[in-house]
């Protein structure tokens, strides 16, 4: 069930996420809301756990794989000591046992790790107003679930990658589905990899062909779902 409605005043925002890029990129997005007073970055649970300061924050954003655990740990432990935070788990991970597991343990929303500004200041909004924030990308795996639970990326040993996964794309398009893991624009991949500006969106077409895609998160998630990208 969603938390009650908080206040929309300024907000003291707490990121648990081991990935340094990922941190930077999702402080810059929230430092540059008028919405927000104040971030603070932990890598991973022990950290956060004990920074004492769980009952200072109105959002949780908590990467799911860390370093040390689940971030459901943290998503359970600052319920308890907290219940008007409001956690949104992140992840690159879109199976819907995930999902559940995330709620379970106090999430009210679950996005993923490639969503854009927009997105992320939406989801959090939604999160404020009572509501359940869930990435397209996500929700469409968890009704692809629930309409067929036998189906071959809900099997065990799905993200095993076949023999041949990842000779479908590449070296150099391999390197550009990195980078843009990372969260960089077009233009900071193509300059990270020393590349033309109008070479990149070639090597993303393609990539998007091979992996059944039509945006960067389905590709993305494809990647992963293959063994392509860990």
């Amino acid at each position: 069930m969603p938390q009650s409605v908080k206040p929309k005043g300024p907000l003291k925002i707490a990121i648990l996420e081991d990935e340094t890029i990922i941190q930077k990129r999702l402080s810059k997005i929230l430092r540059a809301s008028s919405m927000v007073e104040h971030v603070e970055c932990y890598g991973d649970n022990a950290s956060f756990l004990a920074s004492g300061k769980l009952g200072d924050f109105d959002i949780l954003l908590a990467d799911i794989g860390l370093p040390d655990g689940s971030g459901t740990q943290s998503i359970s432990a600052i319920f308890e000591k907290n219940p008007d935070c409001l956690s949104i788990a992140i992840s690159s991970s879109s199976h819907a046992d995930t999902v559940i597991k995330a709620v379970a343990a106090g999430a009210v929303g679950y996005l993923h790790k490639d969503d854009d500004a927009s997105e992320v200041m939406h989801s959090i909004q939604l999160a404020l107003e009572g509501k359940s924030p869930i990435s397209p990308s996500i929700a469409r795996q968890i009704v692809s679930t629930i309409q067929d639970p036998s189906g071959p990326t809900n099997k065990p040993g799905s993200n095993i990658p076949t023999p041949d996964a990842q000779d479908a794309l590449t070296n150099r398009e391999i390197e550009v589905l990195e980078v843009l893991s990372k969260g960089f624009s077009y233009a900071e991949t193509a300059d990270l990899l020393g590349i033309s500006e109008n070479t990149l969106p070639v090597h993303v077409k393609n990539i998007y062909r091979k992996l059944h895609s039509h945006n960067r998160t389905e590709a993305l998630s494809a990647a992963r779902d293959r063994g392509i990208l860990q």
